[in-house]
């Protein structure tokens, strides 16, 4: 064997060394990874499809929108205040008509939004968007905040809520805003849809 042979085989040698390595390195890792895999499927369970859930399943209603109102101060807003837990209006009552069919009833959205400003030096200032059909308030669910101290307009109350067994015939809706601890408000909108089946 030559000295060139010799060094080629040397080559081919460590190559087929190092190949060795880096595969056994892999087949660690590999490893490694399936019994963290188990462990943790030991300890939460199973992983969860999409498709599965805990829940009966709900025959959903095809409804069919009849009408939409929408109501904003834009583009030309108006600063007002949110006294502590004090209701206020963003809108003037507004009429609406379910136009069901005679023993049906409608499905009523708000899609509403509010620009908020905290006026105090507390923090986690809640804010709430109410949904009142014919004067009766059908939801009251905390849905923003304000941080303190802001300068800014740099809160933001947005919330979608639903009236459903709306009867037939002629309706008001309107929106109104509360603060948990006070804050000033700006710029909003408030969308009405009426769904009928």
């Amino acid at each position: 064997m030559t000295f060139k042979g010799a060094v080629m085989l040397g080559f081919g040698c460590l190559a087929l060394v190092t190949i060795a390595a880096l595969v056994t390195r892999a087949n660690v890792l590999a490893s490694q990874a399936q019994t963290a895999d188990e462990q943790s499927e030991q300890t939460m369970g199973p992983p969860v499809r999409a498709a599965e859930s805990n829940q009966p399943p709900v025959a959903a209603v095809n409804h069919i929108l009849k009408g939409t109102y929408i109501n904003t101060c834009l583009p030309s807003c108006n600063i007002f205040t949110l006294t502590a837990n004090t209701s206020v209006a963003l809108d003037a009552p507004t009429t609406i008509i379910c136009p069901a069919a005679v023993g049906s009833t409608c499905t009523i959205t708000d899609t509403a939004w509010l620009q908020s400003q905290n006026t105090g030096t507390l923090g986690n200032n809640a804010g709430a968007l109410q949904f009142v059909v014919d004067g009766t308030t059908t939801d009251f669910d905390f849905s923003g905040g304000s941080p303190a101290d802001a300068f800014y307009f740099d809160g933001l109350y947005s919330k979608i809520s639903v009236a459903v067994g709306v009867t037939r015939g002629t309706h008001t809706v309107q929106t109104q805003a509360r603060s948990v601890k006070g804050a000033n408000g700006g710029a909003w909108t408030a969308k009405y849809e009426v769904y009928a089946p």
